[in-house]
């Protein structure tokens, strides 16, 4: 035991109590109940009418999101002349990282002032206080705890700035030396100043002026012992720059977010006025837009702060997104509207480099090619080192996309100092984004880094976040002394540096030079947070409909723009959706791990997006049928064959799925006459053939309508539908059969044989056209199997390993019957019971597709239980094939190392494929994300209902739709991208009323070259129609049709779905008189393409994605 060493410690405290003299309180403080407005000044008489009350010491208050008022008036001592003065709060709180902590903004003599919580209790009010003036303070409270227990303990003091000046020179050497081995150099040299520095203070009488005396002795020995004495040059510099992470939604709804931001950004400005060498960076447009909105005052000073190269604006994209759910093109407009409102806002967009992610659960391998087609060179994160099980090898690499494109990663390794690394248990090696810069974290910084052979240079940022706050002034006091050199006793203490994000990337990127820098292929997967997939499946099941809703109302905007030369672009609208859109992507809401008034916001706002959409798609349509005039000769249908229609009624439920799709904003529903047209859109890039739904004198009528063209429109007249014809053809379920219980118990079509067992699942799938069973044999399909879900920590995040322990399979059926059975499709309804849930499916075959169709209704009740839809079956391979952002990846069905292991529930999108040579099975889905494929089973995640932070989460009625697609071949072959996107992309169909001669009209009037006539495959009912864009290459994907965000041309996106290289060519007659580019992501032109008008080659790699501007 030191006792020299704990006596030192002792003064040390001894002075940081002294630092505080005078310490005076208000007389009264009155009190009162706040709105959830926040007001740019506090005027008395404008807030009179409130019920206040004197708040008495030891008085209590709080609840969860109310605000209150808290004010008064203080009269600073006459003898505080020239003193510095603060303002000291006390709330109760005690743990620096509880997000619910009370927070306060400051109104000094009615103006915004400063902000305060458990980490801010002391802010600066006078510099050099004049003595006897009286200061009225206003106090803007926000509770979030549970009850009133919260204290508003508030005081003024005078702080002695030789005591704070001689305090923190002492505790940053001793905080340095005490992480050090008792017997080391370092650690013996400092204690000896510091002993020698501390028997210099006379503590007899604080008050009086020996002890003054003997603290300007003591600095100045501390001056010339230590801090101005010659030192080694550092070998090692930790940049810092001050940061904040604020979550846009966490325990706290969006409207408390916009508060968060104002307090936090308000500490900044704060903070850079008392500090001058301060810098600080944010990333996240949103958290800027929201303050300029609540706080104008506050944005003009941070735009000067940006203009002095104080305030750094990095970040690349709109929010810090969740990177696993969010689709490609959803990622490509973060980054093009983040870059964007920085360039508008602060002139920094252009220069944007950095990907700044600390926290989000997990990263696509699309976002390499996205992020450099964007100019974004760089990306870091800290969230890699929250991993379960295996540490990524290096926090310093060059992170390969799936088409070979890289990007300079970087890895924050922020930590403390472990003294002793070596003694304890299991190794940690979690990292932080919430640094405070002190001597410990400095150290750890180093210590953590693992590629200290590439780099002598590493990063930390320093500041409370998730809910914001940001840096304190204890840090800046000791990052003060840090830089100053406090550490270099020996040169083996790392120097400190207050460096800009960028500014540090590009001395990483030097000193990369000539090295053999380690590279990282394929996707960041995140050990940890794998219920994220699934939690709060409401707003997974919007996210993707609403994806895919907005790209759908862009390409009829610009087919309506072709159509009709009196159509505008909706631009200003659409970026109103897509922001909305973006706004609830954000790590945090669409994981599902926010609290059930979020999700209520989130609801608000997808109805408002869907709105949006609504209005301008039937602008849109109208736009369409602009171009469709005139009365064309009557085609000649002999011998083209029926129309294949059904005629709907009974339990049918007809256009179910287009309806399911987008609660229905993309299926027909108005009833007209039978002389009116039927408009047919295709939205993707292939051609392809779907169910639409009509309505004629009254009846619905489910029409397959084949072969519609890519990216292109068929319009119908509804002359033959008028009177449906005898029902002579066969349906699509051609023998069935019912047990003695009255359940079916099988069934044939053109594309298989199926048997059901007493429960509801699938024995047997008999592939008639490949003659080979599906169904491992002994398994059953569409099990739905039911897990106890109580992981360890973070309820919501979390899947544990260990989930599988306990299961149940739900077998309770009470219904399993033959509901329909047309021409165009069979519907066989399913109902089960478990506990106080009820399970209905549809299980719906078609006459155009072998896919299986799950369409499920559930009334989950259940909480801390994990639902799954499982398929064992009959297909040897030891990886499958995940859908993903812009393609695919592989992973293995094995857990042969700890790696694979540690994939035991992993994300993908649209699809999952599990393939051996020459034949497979692929599962589809329209709004789920987590799978799991090993040993021949596929699981596909469908709710997770967790308990917190949302208690009732997921508690509700599910609708969504899930699909087994058996197919020859690999997912190439099978077609399965193009089978999933239909899926989750039904044709869009609409009606027009109106007399049409012959039952037919004609597309454009002989002048519009834009519209292409197509001569469609179709049978029956007289059709005309055109396709706007098609690539002769089924594994080139069409995604995005729209106008340029210049408003200059239209911007078609495309990419790479199979990992071929490919040349093609883009077929569209839009290009007559135009200039074709290829484009980066952004939009901006890089090669101009040669094209004849009507036809471009093109080449694009392996997983490419690439952009073409027609301008």
């Amino acid at each position: 035991m030191n006792r020299k060493w704990d006596r030192i410690h002792t003064i040390i405290k001894t002075l940081g109590e002294l630092r505080f003299k005078g310490r005076l309180r208000p007389e009264t403080i009155r009190r009162a109940d706040a709105a959830y407005d926040l007001p740019a000044v506090f005027e008395p008489e404008a807030f009179a009418g409130l019920n206040w009350e004197t708040a008495l010491p030891g008085d209590t208050w709080g609840g969860a999101d109310r605000h209150f008022w808290f004010d008064t008036q203080v009269k600073l001592p006459v003898d505080w002349r020239g003193e510095k003065v603060l303002l000291c709060l006390s709330t109760g709180a005690t743990d620096l990282w509880n997000t619910d902590n009370p927070q306060v903004i400051v109104y000094r003599d009615g103006q915004m002032y400063g902000t305060m919580d458990l980490n801010h209790n002391r802010i600066l009010l006078e510099e050099r206080a004049a003595g006897g003036e009286t200061v009225g303070l206003s106090f803007y409270a926000y509770s979030n705890s549970a009850g009133r227990t919260n204290f508003f303990d508030v005081s003024l003091c005078a702080l002695d700035r030789e005591i704070d000046q001689l305090y923190y020179d002492l505790k940053v050497l001793w905080d340095l030396a005490d992480l050090m081995g008792d017997e080391e150099n370092g650690r013996l040299e400092l204690e000896d100043v510091l002993n020698r520095c501390v028997n210099l203070l006379d503590l007899r009488d604080v008050s009086g002026p020996a002890f003054a005396q003997s603290v300007k002795d003591a600095e100045a020995f501390l001056q010339t012992a230590h801090y101005s004495a010659e030192r080694p040059l550092p070998r090692v510099v930790v940049h810092g720059i001050g940061h904040t992470h604020i979550d846009v939604a966490w325990k706290w709804p969006l409207r408390q977010t916009r508060q968060k931001a104002v307090r936090s950004f308000l500490t900044v400005i704060r903070l850079m006025e008392e500090y001058p060498r301060y810098r600080f960076m944010s990333s996240q447009p949103q958290l800027y837009q929201f303050v300029k909105e609540e706080a104008p005052w506050l944005y003009e000073k941070i735009r000067e702060r940006v203009r002095e190269g104080r305030w750094e604006t990095e970040g690349a994209m709109w929010l810090e997104a969740d990177c696993n759910l969010s689709s490609g093109e959803s990622l490509i407009r973060h980054i093009l509207y983040g870059k964007a409102f920085f360039q508008e806002e602060f002139g920094t967009g252009d220069g944007q480099e950095v990907l700044w992610l600390p926290d989000v659960f997990g990263y696509c391998v699309a976002l390499p090619q996205i992020l450099r087609q964007a100019g974004i060179k760089y990306f870091m994160t800290t969230k890699l080192g929250w991993n379960e099980y295996n540490q990524i090898p290096n926090d310093t690499f060059y992170w390969r996309g799936l088409d070979g494109s890289e990007v300079l990663t970087y890895f924050i390794t922020t930590s403390d100092y472990k003294k002793y690394p070596q003694v304890g248990g299991r190794k940690s090696f979690e990292t932080t984004y919430n640094g405070r810069m002190n001597a410990s974290q400095v150290m750890g910084t180093w210590q953590r880094y693992r590629n200290k052979d590439l780099s002598r240079d590493v990063l930390t940022c320093f500041g409370f976040g998730d809910g914001g706050g940001g840096t304190t002034r204890e840090m800046l006091e000791e990052e003060k002394r840090l830089e100053a050199g406090a550490g270099n006793f020996a040169g083996d203490c790392p120097a400190v540096r207050i460096t800009g994000v960028n500014e540090f990337f590009h001395i990483l990127e030097n000193n990369l030079e000539g090295k053999k820098v380690p590279r990282w292929c394929g996707e960041l997967y995140l050990e940890f947070h794998r219920g994220t997939y699934t939690s709060m499946a409401r707003i997974k099941k919007n996210n993707r409909e609403c994806e895919f809703l907005l790209m759908d109302a862009e390409l009829l905007c610009v087919m309506a723009g072709l159509a009709d030369q009196g159509f505008a672009y909706p631009r200003k609208e659409l970026e109103e959706a897509w922001k909305l859109l973006l706004l609830n992507q954000f790590h945090d809401i669409l994981p599902g791990s926010s609290i059930g008034e979020v999700y209520r916001d989130s609801d608000r706002q997808f109805a408002k997006l869907r709105e949006i959409c609504v209005q301008v798609m039937e602008r849109a349509k109208r736009g369409i049928e602009a171009g469709y005039q005139g009365v064309a000769e009557t085609l000649e249908t002999a011998g083209a064959g029926r129309a294949v229609d059904a005629q709907c009624g009974g339990n049918c439920d007809a256009g179910r799925a287009g309806g399911a799709q987008c609660g229905g904003d993309r299926d027909a529903g108005r009833a007209v006459d039978a002389s009116g047209t039927l408009f047919v859109a295709n939205q993707l890039g292939f051609d392809r053939s779907g169910l639409v739904e009509t309505v004629v004198n009254g009846q619905k009528r489910l029409i397959l309508v084949e072969n519609v063209p890519s990216k292109g429109v068929l319009a119908f007249g509804l002359t033959g539908l008028e009177v449906p014809e005898e029902e002579d053809r066969p349906g699509v379920i051609l023998s069935s059969e019912t047990g003695g219980s009255g359940f079916l118990t099988g069934l044939r079509t053109e594309f298989y044989d199926l048997r059901f067992d007493g429960q509801g699942q699938i024995i047997s799938l008999y592939d008639r056209r490949e003659e080979r069973e599906v169904i491992a044999p002994g398994g059953a399909g569409n099990a739905l199997v039911v897990f106890e879900d109580r992981p360890e920590s973070y309820d919501a995040w979390n899947i544990d390993e260990s989930y599988e322990e306990k299961q149940w399979t739900v077998t309770d059926v009470t219904r399993l019957e033959l509901v329909e059975n047309t021409a165009v499709r069979a519907v066989v309804r399913c109902e089960k019971r478990f506990m106080k849930s009820v399970v209905r499916q549809d299980i719906c075959f078609y006459r155009h597709t072998g896919r299986i169709d799950f369409d499920t209704t559930v009334d989950w009740r259940e909480s801390q239980l994990l639902l799954k839809a499982a398929f064992p079956v009959d297909v040897l391979a030891e990886r499958a094939v995940y859908d993903v952002q812009f393609g695919n990846v592989e992973r293995p069905t094995h857990q042969n190392t700890s790696w694979e292991q540690a994939k035991f529930e992993v994300c993908a999108h649209k699809w999952a494929d599990l393939s051996e040579y020459g034949y497979g099975v692929a599962l589809l889905n329209n709004c789920k994300y987590g799978y799991d494929i090993h040993d021949g089973v596929m699981r596909l995640t469908l709710i997770k209902s967790g308990i917190f932070p949302y208690p009732e989460a997921d508690q509700e009625i599910h609708r969504f739709t899930y699909a087994l697609y058996p197919h020859a071949g690999d997912f190439r072959a099978g077609r399965v991208v193009q089978e999933a996107y239909d899926l989750n992309c039904p044709l869009i169909g609409w009606q027009t009323e109106g007399k049409q001669e012959n039952g037919i009209g004609v597309w454009g009037d002989g002048k519009n070259a834009v519209m292409r006539k197509t001569t469609a495959a179709l049978t029956g009912i007289p059709h005309t129609g055109f396709s706007l864009l098609r690539v002769r290459a089924e594994n080139v994907i069409v995604e995005t049709v729209k106008q340029a965000e210049d408003g200059d041309g239209i911007v078609i996106r495309l990419y790479e779905a199979y990992g071929k290289r490919t040349r093609t060519a883009v077929e569209t007659s839009i290009l007559a008189g135009k200039q074709l580019w290829a484009c980066g992501c952004m939009e901006n032109r890089l090669q101009e393409l040669k094209h004849d008008g009507e036809r471009a080659e093109i080449t694009i790699k392996p997983y490419e994605i690439l952009t073409l501007r027609i301008s």
